[in-house]
């Protein structure tokens, strides 16, 4: 016998429910799903959210005709954002309608005022899985990415990723009442992991000040070295053959203007040998302007 009732007994002989394990999928699911919906009024509904692994080179290859795409920073390194048209589109026009249209975008190339409309809901997006994360006991999925700038050519994220394996982050999207416009964000995110929210440093901080004047300072500028300059009619030029002689400043003997790719004077020089080779040595770029032969000067 027992003194429980009917109701008591049924009761205790349920499973007790387990609430669903928090995961990588599931943060960046309700990140997403908060972020449009709450942040930006959209009516969103988010599909998969899968990640494999992948190398910059590839990368390369998910950047569809049309697609904007973002640099990314964070604590871990630089990441990028790989946003097909019809989320920009839909994203935009909850912006600026205050709704989403149910026919498709016209096909058309994204444009910086678009990376810069897109960059505000990320960061918020970004900000609430940041949130999530660190409710999460370690070690934790890498979190705390910001928006960093555009870039304009596909090419531009192999140059701003380290060379090593990164998260590809598929994250599938319908916006719209039915769910008519559709399309995925794709996230390329540095595999170190950060465990601590402090660690967490927004654009426009000390480090990453530092960080991304030593990835400008680390690129490549082609420099030009000019002995002189000569002003020539079409015709001039037309009639140049082989063994004709270019008249050339006395002064420019030995003395080298170093170009930017601007046009502009980076540093002056003298020519010179090295090694059995031509060169040239740096000097201080004088204040004088640079002669040409059109600004006169005796024939070399």
């Amino acid at each position: 016998m027992t003194d429980q009732t009917p109701l008591r007994r049924k009761i205790g002989a349920t499973a007790p429910s387990t609430a669903p394990a928090i995961t990588a999928e599931r943060l960046w699911t309700r990140a997403m799903s908060h972020g449009f919906s709450r942040g930006l009024g959209a009516e969103v509904r988010v599909g998969r959210a899968v990640a494999a692994p992948i190398l910059p080179e590839a990368a390369v290859g998910l950047a569809s005709e049309g697609a904007t795409l973002l640099l990314l920073d964070g604590p871990a390194g630089y990441g990028a954002a790989v946003i097909e048209p019809s989320v920009t589109a839909a994203v935009i026009e909850q912006q600026t309608l205050g709704r989403i249209r149910a026919r498709p975008e016209r096909p058309r190339a994204p444009t910086a005022t678009d990376a810069a409309m897109l960059a505000e809901p990320l960061d918020g997006i970004f900000k609430l899985h940041e949130a999530m994360t660190a409710e999460m006991p370690a070690p934790r999925p890498m979190a705390g990415m910001r928006f960093a700038t555009r870039l304009a050519e596909p090419h531009e994220i192999r140059l701003g990723l380290a060379d090593a394996p990164h998260d590809h982050w598929r994250i599938d999207l319908a916006f719209g009442a039915r769910g008519g416009r559709t399309g995925a964000i794709h996230l390329i995110l540095p595999r170190a992991r950060a465990d601590r929210v402090e660690d967490v440093e927004a654009p426009g901080g000390e480090s990453w000040s530092r960080r991304f004047e030593g990835r400008l300072l680390g690129s490549e500028i082609a420099l030009r070295a000019e002995l002189g300059r000569v002003t020539m009619s079409a015709a001039e030029v037309r009639a140049l053959k082989a063994g004709d002689l270019l008249t050339l400043p006395r002064r420019s003997i030995g003395r080298v203007r170093l170009v930017g790719p601007d046009g502009g004077t980076v540093l002056a020089g003298r020519l010179g040998q090295a090694g059995g080779a031509k060169a040239v040595r740096v000097e201080v770029a004088p204040e004088e302007p640079f002669i040409g032969v059109d600004e006169g000067g005796d024939e070399a």
